[in-house]
């Protein structure tokens, strides 16, 4: 279930026989901010960033609930187990928010769908935005106020989806060349599902059908053990410091030096080398490929087309075979 923290607004408290009618606000830090008794305590919500009402809900083919003109691709949840919150954008990537248990299904009104009942005597308001969202909590009675899972009301997890459609096999479900497993997954074979994911949580991904209806966790199979993740750490630092160690040398090698001069002349560089010291380092030097190092994650580049002018360090695509009147 989300947490609100750090929200404008959080928690409206409402009960006719211990507070106003009205109700109170608890801020963000948990002050209790009475309304203005002589203001009007139901105007019309106005965006700040657009200056105009804004838009209302509506519902989806999909089941699912949504601003009929913003700027952001949000939608809501229509009940059920879908997603609470759903952010996307025109590429096809999503984050999705979860409460954590079934909802029940809003009722909408204008820009705002609410949940009744999420915990006992509270509400969970959405309000849509022109360019985002706004949530509420509203406690309905002095009672539900005191309820201690009010106050265990943790963060929902966030997860992307990618925008791609995959199917399971019999060895799971791929993912970034990957290979995930559930035991759910038996006998699902060829069923279409979806991926989200938590960033820089590539152990597991959550599974779900094209409708976003959570199927379960996977989890990525033929893990390395413990032993060879300490051993991976190691030799990656050990390249680490070996790299640090060439750039410095690098670094030296690199810098020039003059003699010093009393009278108008040409400047003197200062360092010799012998030949065989240069033909030695030049060679080496022409023998190392700097993109290996300076890409290791990337597919190399395909060589240029042959009837293109290339630099002579540049490999063509093919070696061409000689003709037969060449070899004549």
């Amino acid at each position: 279930m989300p947490s609100w923290a750090g929200r404008a607004s959080l928690v409206s408290l409402q009960d006719s026989g211990h507070l106003p009618a009205e109700g109170v606000t608890a801020a963000a830090r948990g002050t209790h901010q009475a309304p203005d008794p002589h203001a009007d305590h139901h105007p019309a919500p106005v965006d700040r960033y657009v200056g105009h009402r804004p838009p209302a809900l509506e519902r989806r083919a999909d089941g699912s609930v949504a601003p009929k003109s913003a700027v952001a691709d949000i939608r809501f949840s229509g009940g059920g187990s879908a997603d609470l919150i759903r952010l996307g954008d025109r590429s096809g990537h999503a984050l999705s928010l979860d409460w954590g248990k079934d909802l029940p299904v809003p009722v909408l009104e204008d820009s705002s769908a609410t949940y009744a009942d999420v915990l006992p005597d509270v509400d969970l308001r959405l309000t849509a935005t022109a360019e985002g969202y706004q949530e509420v909590l509203v406690v309905k009675t002095a009672q539900a106020a005191d309820n201690p899972q009010l106050a265990r009301v943790t963060c929902p997890r966030r997860v992307e989806d990618d925008g791609r459609g995959r199917k399971l096999t019999s060895h799971g479900v791929r993912w970034r060349g990957r290979d995930y497993l559930g035991a759910w997954m038996a006998g699902q074979a060829g069923r279409s599902v979806r991926i989200r994911y938590m960033p820089h949580h590539d152990h597991e991904i959550e599974v779900f059908d094209p409708a976003g209806h959570h199927l379960g966790s996977a989890h990525l199979a033929d893990a390395a053990t413990p032993e060879q993740l300490d051993a991976l750490r190691r030799a990656r630092t050990t390249r680490a410091r070996r790299l640090r160690e060439e750039t410095k040398k690098a670094q030296a090698l690199r810098r020039q030096r003059f003699a010093p001069a009393t009278t108008p002349a040409n400047p003197q560089r200062l360092g010799a080398v012998t030949a065989a010291e240069a033909d030695q380092e030049l060679q080496a030097a022409a023998n190392s490929d700097m993109t290996a190092p300076a890409l290791p994650d990337l597919i190399p580049p395909a060589p240029p087309p042959e009837d293109w002018n290339t630099p002579p360090s540049l490999p063509p695509a093919h070696r061409t075979r000689p003709s037969a009147e060449d070899t004549r």
